[in-house]
């Protein structure tokens, strides 16, 4: 196992709170212990939504019988789930893919990220199962090693323009 002593993402924001159209920046921290042949760093901006739901029918009809008495009715359970993507941006950010070294010793390596300025939602922490979410991912890009990543989450903010017309 490589000897790395500390692996971190750092918002240059302490509240790693963001708008749309904000610049998302940081350092990813890495500290050696040795030597290290890898192939990069690779960083991943990723925003999601999941919402699903359970619902649960008591003495829901059945459908293949003429419904005559109580053992003809039953306990019927529904539910469904959605998924849905809003940002999904991945590159290196040191390294290319192709093996390089890097001496014992403390490092960082600055991210720079536009957040888009088109309608993304709002976060939102719901109950678990529902939610908006953003995140970063760092990767080290092993060469004979499992990869090592690390993935802080930040708050995207929406503008809303409260005098548009259509919210009055």
């Amino acid at each position: 196992m490589a000897s790395i002593s500390l692996f971190n993402i750092v918002f240059s924001k302490e509240s790693a709170s963001y708008y749309t159209g904000e610049l998302l920046d940081g350092d990813v921290v890495l500290h050696l212990d040795d030597s290290l042949r890898f192939n990069g760093i690779m960083l991943r901006i990723h925003g999601k939504a999941k919402a699903s739901i359970q619902i649960q029918a008591d003495n829901y009809p059945r459908k293949d019988k003429v419904h005559t008495n109580q053992q003809d009715w039953q306990l019927q359970h529904l539910s469904t789930k959605a998924t849905e993507e809003f940002i999904d941006n991945a590159q290196y950010i040191y390294g290319d893919g192709s093996p390089l070294t890097l001496d014992s010793g403390q490092y960082n390596f600055p991210f720079h990220f536009h957040l888009p300025k088109k309608d993304l939602p709002t976060s939102f922490e719901g109950d678990r199962r529902c939610y908006i979410r953003y995140s970063v991912t760092a990767t080290l890009d092993l060469i004979d090693e499992k990869d090592h990543s690390v993935i802080q989450m930040f708050t995207l903010l929406a503008r809303i323009d409260v005098n548009n017309p259509d919210l009055q």
